[in-house]
């Protein structure tokens, strides 16, 4: 058996079983593997050459987790998209509980779903609850914009380069922004749109259509 293939049966058989009929979203950050359900986040430390999955840390919220991303400079911070309204970073570096909690944000009045940090600027975050999509600046504590969507916001994802964002509109626009200027670039109308993902490097657009 492969290295890759060894691997990919200890993460099924450690994280995903484990999860029963719960939301099995992973995010990775090549150093910590992070796993969530109701209102707890489960961080499992990657060993790739020995294979070991230990878990390292996990985290308690008050509220019901929707979404989590590690920051792409300093991968001890994590952050979650909540229930209530907030978006919120953690230390998974602490291990005392009252010390993991780095900063949350407020401005959200509804559910958010989606919380990412720029894949190249670690300080930029942005979020979407199920009609807003707010850019954060850590440093500030702020929101540089909050845009209101008409529909339904479903998706949310950052190009490679951290200078564009899309969006997928009800079931039927992809939208893409740039976030310098604030302003759509591209929108793209095909029905019944579930996913979306810009293809590495290039510019390319890759989206899946449901099939009724």
């Amino acid at each position: 058996m492969g290295i890759s293939n060894e691997y990919e049966a200890r993460i099924t058989n450690k994280v995903i079983k484990p999860l029963d009929n719960c939301n099995p979203i992973m995010k990775s950050n090549n150093k910590y593997l992070g796993t969530f359900y109701d209102n707890k986040i489960i961080i499992y430390d990657l060993d790739p050459p020995n294979f070991n999955l230990t878990i390292e840390n996990s985290i308690i919220c008050k509220e019901d987790i929707n979404y989590i991303d590690f920051n792409p400079e300093y991968p001890e911070i994590i952050m979650s998209a909540l229930s209530e309204g907030d978006v919120k970073l953690w230390n998974i570096s602490n291990k005392k509980d009252n010390d993991k909690e780095v900063c949350i944000f407020k401005g959200h009045s509804s559910n958010v779903r989606f919380a990412l940090f720029n894949p190249t600027i670690s300080t930029k975050v942005i979020s979407s609850d199920n009609k807003n999509i707010k850019l954060w600046d850590i440093n500030t504590y702020s929101h540089d914009f909050n845009i209101v969507n008409e529909e339904y916001i479903n998706k949310l994802k950052w190009n490679f380069f951290g200078n564009k964002y899309g969006y997928i509109s009800g079931n039927s626009k992809l939208i893409i922004n740039k976030v310098e200027e604030n302003k759509n670039v591209l929108t793209i109308h095909e029905k019944d749109m579930n996913d979306f993902i810009f293809n590495g490097y290039s510019e390319i657009l890759l989206f899946l259509i449901s099939k009724n």
